[in-house]
């Protein structure tokens, strides 16, 4: 049995991941530099004391009122609406995400949004806002009968609007 010499290779992207993980971190471990540079001796100097860092944190929040102005209270916020879309895709490219909701947008008539999600990293593209389940599924039963190989996989999410 033959060893591959970069065992990584071909194993994919989590796997050099990890490897340029270790390798940076084994780099980073105190004691383990050239031997060059293990031969040198710090001096020690009787007088040098080490002093201790302290880091202190403190926040304040000002609010400035002008004189002149009287202060007015804020509307109370109102509650967030919940709405249903179809999702079409999920991608990492945001070039596919953008393909996938232009030929979205060429075949309905309801609004097609691409959304970067930050917590997963992907592009998020979506057909409609609908204000029940009910009418997000007559879309994707719509959409699924007129192109069955593009959007089987479709489904149904809700989505918190502003």
């Amino acid at each position: 049995m033959a060893l591959d010499p970069i065992p990584w290779r071909n194993k994919g992207p989590e796997m050099l991941a990890l490897a340029c993980f270790i390798l940076l971190s084994w780099s980073a471990i105190p004691g383990c530099s050239s031997p060059e540079e293990a031969t040198q001796e710090t001096p020690t100097d009787a007088t040098t004391e080490r002093q201790e860092v302290r880091f202190e944190v403190r926040t304040d929040t000002v609010v400035v009122v002008k004189p002149d102005e009287a202060v007015v209270a804020s509307p109370a916020p109102r509650e967030a609406e919940i709405r249903f879309a179809v999702q079409i895709g999920a991608f990492r490219d945001p070039e596919n995400a953008r393909s996938v909701g232009d030929a979205a947008r060429g075949r309905f008539s309801s609004p097609v949004t691409n959304n970067y999600d930050t917590e997963s990293g992907l592009y998020l593209v979506r057909v409609g806002a609908f204000e029940t389940r009910d009418q997000a599924h007559e879309l994707r039963v719509k959409m699924q009968r007129a192109y069955p190989k593009d959007y089987r996989d479709c489904w149904i999410v809700q989505v918190k609007g502003e």
